[in-house]
This record gives C-alpha cells, sequence and structure tokens, in this order.
C-alpha cells in the first residue's frame, strides 16, 4: 500500500477538522456517533463473554488430556516407528497440545544426561503438534510455538551431543517456524537462551549475548525465576569468550546469524 501524498494528507487533514467542527456544534450526530460506540462496546463484551464461555467449557478436557499424557506417552514409545506414525495419525487421543507439551518436558529432563534420547523425545513432541487441531489449543500461532521449540530442543540435545552444526540447522528452523508464532513469549526466552548457549559454543559471543540478554528481560518479566537463575549461573561462561570473526565456510553458506534475532 502506497503512502498518501503530502496534498491528500492535507485534503485529509481539512476534512476531518471540518468534521470534528460538525460533532462538536451538532447534538444529533453526538447522539448517534454514541449510539454506535455503545454499540461497538456491546458487541466486544459480547466477544469477551463467548471467548471465556468456551474457555471454561474446554477446561475439564484439557485437564483430562493433561492427566493422560503420561500414560500416552509410555505407549507411543513401545511402538515401532511406523506404528507411532499411524497411531498419530489415525488416533485423535494421540493428538493433544498437553501430549506434545509433556513430551518436550520428558525431552528437557533427560538432555543432559542423555542427548539422543531426549532428541527423539523431541522430534516425537513436533510430530505430536503437527496433528493437533489449531482451535483446541488457541490456535495456529500457539501450535507453531511449541514446534520451534521442539526444534529448540532438538538443537539443545545436538549441541550437547557436540554436533554444532546440525544444532545450528535445528535452530534456524526453529526460527522459520517462530515467525508463524510469537504467542508465548516463555516458550520465545526459552529458545532465545537455548540458541545463547549454542552460539556460545560456536564462538558468536556477541550474538549469544545478545541472545542472552533478551532472554533474561522475558524472564524478568514473565516472573519465570528459575530461568533466570540458570542464566545468571551461566552468564560468567559467555564473558570468558572473545568473538571471533565469521568463518569463511558459514560465509560461503549464507548463515546470517543476525537475520535470525528477532523480537518477541
Amino acid at each position: 500500500m502506497s503512502h498518501l501524498s503530502e496534498e491528500q494528507a492535507r485534503v485529509l487533514a481539512r476534512r476531518f477538522s471540518a468534521e470534528m467542527a460538525h460533532l462538536g456544534a451538532c447534538a444529533e450526530c453526538q447522539a448517534r456517533v454514541s449510539e454506535l460506540a455503545s454499540q461497538e462496546e456491546q458487541g466486544y463484551r459480547n466477544a469477551l463473554n463467548r471467548a471465556a464461555e468456551d474457555t471454561l467449557r474446554r477446561l475439564p478436557g484439557v485437564r483430562a488430556e493433561k492427566a493422560a499424557a503420561p500414560e500416552l506417552l509410555s505407549e507411543l514409545l513401545l511402538l515401532s516407528e511406523v506404528e507411532r506414525e499411524t497411531a498419530l495419525a489415525l488416533e485423535p487421543r494421540f493428538q493433544s497440545y498437553a501430549l506434545a507439551s509433556y513430551t518436550l518436558k520428558r525431552s528437557e529432563s533427560l538432555v543432559q544426561r542423555d542427548p539422543i534420547q531426549a532428541r527423539e523425545l523431541a522430534r516425537l513432541a513436533r510430530a505430536v503438534a503437527e496433528q493437533v487441531d489449531p482451535r483446541s489449543c488457541g490456535g495456529t500461532a500457539a501450535l507453531a510455538d511449541l514446534e520451534a521449540y521442539a526444534l529448540a530442543m532438538e538443537g539443545e540435545a545436538l549441541r550437547i551431543a557436540g554436533d554444532l552444526e546440525q544444532a545450528l540447522c535445528a535452530f534456524v528452523e526453529a526460527r522459520l517456524h517462530q515467525e508463524r508464532g510469537g504467542a508465548d513469549p516463555d516458550l520465545g526466552a526459552r529458545i532465545d537462551f537455548l540458541e545463547a548457549l549454542l552460539r556460545r559454543d560456536l564462538g558468536h559471543t556477541r550474538i549469544a549475548l545478545e541472545l542472552l540478554d533478551r532472554a533474561a528481560d522475558a524472564f524478568v518479566a514473565l516472573r519465570e525465576h528459575d530461568q533466570l537463575a540458570r542464566i545468571v549461573l551461566d552468564r560468567p561462561s559467555f564473558l570468558r569468550l572473545r568473538p571471533r570473526r565469521p568463518s569463511a565456510a558459514r560465509l560461503a553458506a549464507g548463515t546470517n546469524p543476525h537475520r535470525q534475532l528477532r523480537s518477541h
């Protein structure tokens, strides 16, 4: 969409000024505008009430899905890869945001001592998320955030296992998914923190510190004290490094780490 020219802006300003002057002097127009504003406000209130009623109606189902998640994950892990894919595609009980979220928490708990298993769980969480109906969990943006975080957890597992280049690829893909999300600032901050660890290990110190500071700001705003404590404990390891120049290989591959930074 093109911008107004200076002359068009002047014409619009004169018209707006004249209409405001008329509105200030005309009781009939004042009453009409007041009535329309009241109708708009009532429509907004009705929309909020419908949203609240819908949330309350969904709460029992959400609680049930959370309670069922551990058993459903155990059941999935007993299946072969082909059987698992079939179950995810065909059985609605496996198609829940709660199951994907729980699987990611299990991945987090394992990543330090068993990064291979943690990576498999992160991939499974993403596979579950891909089958979830957006209407059941806050929309496509919420699912995109969850898929982005699953990719970030996969990248973290690869980082701990020592495969830094593949880890970076996972974070690049995570950022692409995140472009469709942005609904969950907590997940966004967690992705920033995990990528900061990877950037530190790759020697991208300045970018690592930018990501770390952004994650810290978000966790402060969200009052996520546990996550903030992790950042405080890890920050000295960032400050001991010196910035490195971009490698020729990375430039040749077209990887631009600055492009991946985005605000939430």
